[in-house]
């Protein structure tokens, strides 16, 4: 009972609240520098536009964001294999009337 009092055990790393503000352990230093290095812009590996946003999390792995690219239209992962995809082809097609 005494433990729940002083935080919260999550993954490994004690977690405790103290007046609003959160203290982690050293694993919640990495999980913080992965969610930092999500929010960097990052230039296009294909057509080197700073045209870029930050989409998700591949297959949910914080060590794979997705990004895409508004002018070439495409999605990649940083530091994965660029593949040869059509432009727009994960984009739904409209329905006629």
């Amino acid at each position: 009972m005494a433990e729940e009092s002083q935080g919260i055990k999550l993954f490994g790393a004690m977690i405790t609240l103290n007046r609003g503000e959160v203290n982690k352990g050293e694993k919640g230093s990495e999980y913080e520098r992965v969610e930092k290095r999500a929010e960097k812009i990052i230039p296009c590996p294909r057509c080197k536009s700073m045209e870029t946003k930050f989409c998700y999390f591949n297959n949910y792995n914080v060590n794979q964001p997705r990004h895409f690219c508004k002018s070439c239209q495409r999605y990649w992962t940083a530091g994965g294999a660029l593949r040869n995809v059509a432009v727009g082809a994960r984009r739904r097609k409209d329905k006629s009337p």
